[in-house]
């Protein structure tokens, strides 16, 4: 198979950069519970006591979705990660800190490119692929027989690569937030925002492609509509071309996070409440919502890819 290899990486890099563009734009936010520490004042100890559990809930909550400007993984101290200045570009405040989120999105463009080399590498050598290459030779045949070619037909050997870009990108991300003390990049408005920008380019620009520019602009509003009504339908079309795109990046944002700050609540309650009592409660909660996140992680993957590929169908085919 020869999709797994260089064709879908390229477009991998170039969604690295896209996406630390648009991370930037987002102020690094530390998890602040420092700030709270000269506070104190003389308080009973029950009162002290629930301020600490509190502290200690708001404390994990954070750790699960928080975008910080540094990394901190228990026991090791935390480490601190570079900040600049803001710069100021037309008028528009740009922050190029390096944040928690934006160091977990490189990991995981890391891991796509490494891991689909490793995969092509693997096929190219083998007439019958085995292990991991194996596993991405079934989600490469799974995207082109359930979402590409469906939906794209005989254009669906162009989209290819982008399309699995999406899947194994976004499924990364997704899945890095699942490990201990990892972060989940997709619970930052900014990730998927990012990739919202790079999945409504490339629907625009197909469009463009098959119909040119003014063909594409004009195809946009449905044949025989009266030509008083045309104006209005333009701009409500064009509209509706915004919102549909700006549903996809709130849909994987939204479902991510919920999912985080669940799951960072059952920790919460046992190191926030400081008692062993709700431990065998929580865990088999966090056990469950764990196994309900690995598989909303892959959906929400396969769903972003599945609605990318639709517009990219509507682009091309509106006429």
């Amino acid at each position: 198979m020869a999709y797994p290899g260089a064709r879908a990486s390229k477009y991998v890099i170039l969604f690295t950069l896209a996406l630390g563009l648009t991370i930037l734009f987002q102020p690094s936010v530390s998890a602040g519970t420092e700030a709270v520490s000269g506070s104190h004042q003389s308080r009973a100890p029950g009162e002290e006591h629930a301020e600490g559990a509190s502290e200690a809930m708001k404390e994990v909550l954070e750790h699960e979705v928080v975008n910080t400007p540094y990394i901190h993984v228990a026991p090791l101290p935390k480490i601190p990660l570079p900040q600049f200045a803001p710069v100021t570009i037309a008028g528009i405040e740009i922050d190029f800190s390096i944040t928690r989120h934006l160091v977990y999105l490189w990991i995981a463009s890391l891991l796509t490119v490494l891991l689909m080399w490793v995969a092509a590498r693997q096929n190219k050598k083998r007439k019958v692929p085995r292990g991991w290459g194996n596993l991405v030779e079934s989600v490469v045949q799974f995207i082109r027989d359930e979402i590409a070619q469906p939906i794209l037909g005989e254009r669906y050997l162009k989209y290819m690569p982008i399309l699995l870009s999406f899947f194994f990108l976004i499924s990364f991300m997704n899945l890095l937030g699942l490990v201990p003390f990892g972060a989940l990049a997709t619970a930052n408005v900014s990730v998927t925002g990012g990739l919202t920008v790079v999945s409504f380019f490339v629907t625009q620009i197909a469009g463009i492609r098959a119909h040119g520019p003014f063909g594409y602009l004009f195809g946009l509003v449905p044949k025989g509509i009266p030509a008083v009504l045309w104006p209005l339908m333009f701009v409500i079309e064009l509209i509706g071309v915004v919102t549909k795109f700006f549903a996809l990046c709130i849909r994987l944002f939204a479902n991510m996070l919920s999912g985080g700050l669940v799951i960072g609540a059952f920790y919460g309650l046992i190191f926030g409440l400081h008692s062993l009592a709700v431990a065998p409660l929580s865990l088999a909660f966090l056990l469950f919502m764990m196994l309900l996140k690995l598989f909303i992680s892959l959906l929400q993957a396969y769903i972003f890819t599945i609605l990318t590929a639709f517009f990219v169908a509507i682009a091309v085919s509106h006429h």
